[in-house]
């Protein structure tokens, strides 16, 4: 019924008594009722004595009004027959009331787990306890007692990592309740940041500890350590970004006569975007399998590389078999939280306790007297000669562009510097250390040969051969045929490059110690003995190189050659070369000087030596000893007679 708004305030009181008579008790049963209408008011209904005269009102009292769940589901007219069914079966099987009312409700209900359920209770638990775990052990490792153990890390990275493995655990925190669109959302981006802030930190932090340590990504990861997080963090930020445009959505999933929500994901793009965070997991995965195969004989990290190892063997393990769960329909609603949410959760806590809680159990202290003699031997200890074949096929160093004739293939590579992994890393170690300690350039302006100084298998012998030869003392001029000068200059000038040996010290010793092995001369002495008469094996076509005279070409008349020795001085005077080019990069730290017999000699006095006594092969040079030396016993110079005598027959034979 209406009422005209227009109408006087007269008229609408009228009104007012026809609509209130019209719903009085009265009229509702002496009119309504017995035209056979049904009423509207309630009080009419609860009068049992009334509503028993009138089957409509009766009928009308008893009925359950059920409105159709058209919103309930998507599929209507398969709701509706499922309705039936079990309605019918109660109706005329003898089916149980409360199993098909049960099922029934099923229809329209959305299973999940409650946050007060035993399961979600005992799941936060586990989540508080390894999370005071982890604290506590992260405060112990910093004692007095276990720091030498953690010097991998700073404390500020190794919380980081602890961080990441707590992010990765609370994965099945965002499936707990109702499913939603956020939380199906979150849950990809906890997993992606908590895998990989855990996995980047070792991953770098082994970059770092790569054997070839003057590599371009070694040194920027080595410097910039937190610049390389932050830098995969973004890329996984990215990621997730690009997989928000078109994000996961919220299906439902019919499982018999239950129903619970799903995470789904449809679009092409957030696909793409996912597909592209689990490769990225997956090189950070194999990127780490590589360098621990590279750095397993380094005895520096050596456990290091073994924690690595048993983390990265969970790594694989778990990422497969979450993925195998994520794309398999196994059990119901509470198995596909439970299950994912135990897999994050065993691998939180077993990468922290094989990386982390294994460094308290080792017995591994580098303090004790036991490991600082055996860190020197082995530091002190030859390079295998198989390392020769390796470092003569592969350069240690290409900061001059000095590659191999024959370059070697990835699988030959990787195995090289798994096999010789540690005395790579030991030969970069010492360049890195000699190049802090010294200047890159030598007197001539010429840069550093990084390759003479580099701890290659070659280096390392002579070096050895070079104490053996300091050792003996000997002192030796040799002559050497005109046409091998060539070759003993390029060996010498070779050699002499760079004022400064392979630990960034002054190299310039090495005039008194040259090598003489490596001239190439077929009339070498074949045994001189370690006596104070210098010798000369000179013939009229050979030309004399002096002692420490590596660097000159050629010397060809040396009629007044004297040489005094003192203890710290050696000088050469009138002496000829061939070349008038001037010697300025000589090692000057013996205070040793070569003049040229046009140079001044003002500040060096000298006696005029004596005439040389010349045989056909042999110059003996009675002046080239000290004052101290001249009352050597007469025994000495009948070993240099013989010894005269010895080159007299080996002339004659060759001839």
């Amino acid at each position: 019924m209406g009422i005209n708004n227009e109408i006087s305030e007269e008229k609408k009181m009228k009104v007012a008594k026809v609509i209130e008579y019209f719903v009085s008790y009265e009229c509702q049963k002496e009119i309504i009722l017995e035209e056979g209408y049904q009423t509207t008011l309630s009080e009419i209904y609860d009068d049992k004595s009334t509503c028993e005269s009138y089957v409509q009102c009766q009928d009308f009292k008893y009925i359950q009004p059920i409105l159709r769940p058209i919103h309930a589901t998507e599929d209507y007219s398969q709701y509706s027959q499922k309705y039936r069914n079990f309605l019918l079966k109660y109706l005329y099987e003898n089916e149980n009331l409360r199993e098909c009312l049960q099922n029934i409700e099923y229809l329209t209900k959305i299973f999940y787990e409650e946050n007060d359920t035993f399961m979600n209770r005992l799941f936060m638990s586990m989540i508080i306890f390894a999370i005071v775990f982890m604290l506590s052990c992260y405060c112990l490792a910093f004692t007095k007692k276990h720091k030498h153990k953690f010097k991998l890390l700073n404390r500020f990275y190794w919380f980081l990592y602890m961080l990441g493995q707590m992010i990765l655990m609370c994965y099945g925190i965002a499936g707990m309740g109702e499913t939603t669109d956020f939380k199906c959302q979150i849950r990809s981006i906890i997993f992606s940041v908590g895998f990989t802030l855990g996995n980047t930190i070792l991953l770098v932090r082994m970059l770092i500890n790569f054997p070839e340590s003057e590599r371009r990504f070694v040194r920027f990861c080595e410097r910039n350590f937190g610049k390389t997080i932050l830098f995969s963090l973004s890329i996984d930020a990215i990621l997730n970004v690009i997989a928000l445009i078109d994000p996961y959505g919220v299906e439902v999933i019919v499982d018999g006569n239950i129903m619970y929500n799903k995470c789904l994901l449809t679009s092409t793009i957030g696909l793409f975007a996912i597909g592209l965070i689990f490769l990225y997991k997956l090189l950070i995965l194999f990127a780490m399998a590589i360098l621990v195969f590279i750095e397993w004989n380094i005895k520096e990290f050596m456990h290091d590389v073994r924690y690595a190892t048993a983390t990265l063997f969970i790594s694989f393990i778990i990422y497969l078999i979450f993925g195998m769960v994520q794309n398999m329909k196994i059990g119901g609603y509470r198995e596909r939280f439970f299950i994912p949410a135990m897999i994050t959760y065993i691998y939180g806590m077993s990468c922290f306790c094989s990386y982390f809680v294994a460094r308290f159990f080792s017995n591994y202290d580098e303090n004790t007297e036991e490991a600082i003699i055996k860190k020197a031997v082995i530091q002190e200890k030859p390079l295998p000669t198989s390392y020769e074949k390796y470092s003569s096929s592969m350069s240690l160093n290409q900061s001059h562009g000095n590659l191999p004739q024959k370059k070697l293939s990835v699988a030959d590579r990787l195995i090289g510097l798994h096999n010789y992994g540690d005395e790579i890393k030991k030969s970069y170690d010492v360049l890195k250390t000699s190049s802090n300690n010294s200047s890159s350039t030598n007197l001539s302006a010429t840069r550093v040969n990084l390759r003479k100084n580099s701890r290659s298998f070659t280096n390392i012998n002579d070096s050895v051969s070079f104490n053996n030869r300091r050792a003996s003392q000997a002192t030796q001029i040799m002559a050497i045929p005109e046409n091998k000068i060539a070759d003993s200059y390029a060996f010498a000038s070779s050699s002499n490059s760079n004022p400064t040996d392979s630990m960034g010290q002054d190299s310039s010793n090495s005039d008194e110690n040259v090598n003489t092995s490596k001239i190439k001369s077929n009339e070498n002495f074949a045994n001189l003995s370690a006596t104070r008469v210098n010798r000369i094996n000179s013939t009229p076509n050979k030309k004399f190189l002096g002692y420490g005279m590596a660097n000159k070409r050629s010397y060809e008349n040396f009629p007044n050659v004297g040489l005094r020795k003192g203890s710290n001085n050696v000088s050469y005077t009138n002496i000829h070369p061939i070349v008038g080019s001037s010697y300025t990069n000589l090692p000057i730290s013996r205070k040793e000087s070569v003049n040229n017999h046009n140079a001044s000699s003002s500040s060096i006095s000298l006696e005029k030596p004596p005439a040389l006594k010349s045989s056909e092969h042999i110059v003996i040079i009675p002046n080239c000893i000290t004052e101290k030396e001249e009352k050597a016993s007469s025994s000495q110079q009948s070993n240099v007679n013989n010894a005269n005598n010895d080159i007299h027959g080996n002339e004659d034979t060759k001839k």
